[in-house]
């Protein structure tokens, strides 16, 4: 999938807005930009994006984890425990 088809997060990654509303870099060492040190500024070219429309993305997520934070962690209780018991 490519551009508007990705998921948000997936829009995000391998970025990050920090708490002092930065524009960071918050994969490991297996992204090739990090491997690469490409510069945030030519990552957010290459992957036709600006540092708003990352920010809007960060955003959006945490919004929607305030506003479902429970549905959130029963998810991810639910999948642990099926993990777990495997």
């Amino acid at each position: 999938m490519l551009g508007s088809e990705r998921a948000t997060i997936c829009k995000l990654y391998p970025l990050w807005v920090d708490a002092e509303d930065k524009i960071v870099y918050e994969a490991d060492d297996f992204c090739f930009f990090i491997k690469d040190k490409v510069p945030i500024k030519e990552a957010l070219h290459m992957l036709g994006e600006t540092e708003e429309s990352i920010r809007n993305y960060f955003h959006s997520i945490k919004q929607d984890w305030v506003e479902n934070n429970k549905l959130h962690r029963k998810m991810l209780t639910t999948l642990l425990k099926e993990t777990t018991e495997k």
